[in-house]
């Protein structure tokens, strides 16, 4: 049987389909990382798995009866994905996702002060993304693309600055916090890449947060999650019309979507 991601041009890897959310075919101690088929808003989540080479099995869940199968057996706090199953504990919310590996992986810097510094940058980069999650809503449903990339350069010519000058202060190259590699350095770097991906040369003005991205992606592990099956590629109208389907919304979904196995439940090893 096909795959979600081997279909829809993923490259090669370990993708293979389920009938069942539940995977006792490999190690029960593999960390499960359970999200939508699509990038947003699970691509930090990603990104940080990848930097910390956290051997992990991804679950795309994109039919409704498994999303209603974890939200029925109470897995889905506030039923909604992304879900990460680490440590004996079911984690959702990208955020609280995001800070638990942080903290888990050493991500955090080297004191309370720097932890509380990748806490606010962490906070700057979430509010300067949010026009960039909601983009493909905007362009694919209501038409209104001049208007989101608007708001995406509203965004980031408002806050990115105080990041550039929060990079230039920390004196250290490809840096956002101490010396050491954070989190917040990969928040950054996620942001930057996907808003360089919609407007191209909108982040040259912000030089040293260029760095930071340019430092994260040149790590080897990054690297290997680009050419891996794991990476999403950019939303599209398709992609909205699988969330769609997976999620129940309105008159949309009325019938599964003809694309030959696109929405059937995948997993990849990580």
């Amino acid at each position: 049987m096909a795959s979600y991601l081997s279909q829809n041009g993923y490259g090669p890897g370990q993708a293979h389909s389920s009938a069942s959310l539940d995977t006792d075919d490999g190690d029960p101690d593999t960390p499960l990382f359970y999200c939508l088929p699509c990038r947003d808003p699970s691509e930090p989540v990603r990104w940080l798995l990848a930097v910390a080479e956290l051997g992990h099995r991804q679950v795309v869940v994109d039919d409704p009866a498994k999303l209603a199968e974890l939200r029925e057996k109470g897995r889905l706090l506030f039923h909604s994905l992304p879900m990460l199953c680490i440590d004996g504990c079911d984690i959702v919310q990208p955020r609280a996702i995001v800070r638990y590996l942080a903290k888990r992986e050493g991500l955090c810097g080297r004191n309370d002060a720097e932890e509380a510094k990748c806490d606010m940058i962490a906070e700057a980069v979430s509010d300067m993304c949010k026009p960039v999650i909601y983009r493909p809503f905007k362009v694919f449903r209501e038409m209104r693309e001049p208007e989101s990339d608007s708001h995406i350069r509203s965004a980031f010519q408002s806050i990115a600055p105080v990041l550039e000058r929060i990079a230039k202060g920390n004196g250290v190259r490809g840096r956002m916090v101490g010396d050491s590699l954070t989190y917040a350095d990969v928040l950054v770097a996620e942001a930057v890449h996907a808003i360089e991906e919609i407007q191209p040369g909108l982040t040259r003005m912000c030089p040293c947060l260029c760095g930071v991205r340019d430092s994260v992606l040149a790590l080897a592990p990054m690297r290997a999650y680009f050419s891996s099956p794991a990476r999403f590629p950019p939303t599209t109208a398709e992609t909205l019309q699988a969330l769609d389907y997976v999620m129940g919304v309105g008159s949309r979904v009325s019938a599964r979507p003809s694309a030959g196995g696109l929405f059937r439940p995948s997993q990849v090893d990580v």
